[in-house]
């Protein structure tokens, strides 16, 4: 059985929230973000075609000096 598009983007969401999520407890609690979780973001932006050039934002910039 097939799931449907609504659940598959429900379940989307909720993962992207997750990762939200963990990037912003780690950055308040100070932790560090271990490196197989930032590739699975890298994948996860990537295979949903989110890209972003970073020398054209300062935000965007701070985003990486932070990762």
């Amino acid at each position: 059985m097939a799931a449907s598009l609504d659940l598959m983007g429900r379940l989307h969401e909720m993962l992207a929230e997750a990762m939200l999520e963990e990037l912003k407890f780690a950055k308040e609690e100070g932790m560090p973000i271990p490196a197989s979780d930032k590739a699975a973001i890298a994948k996860f932006l990537k295979h949903n075609y989110v890209t972003a050039d970073p020398a054209a934002a300062a935000d965007l910039e701070a985003l990486q000096a932070a990762l």
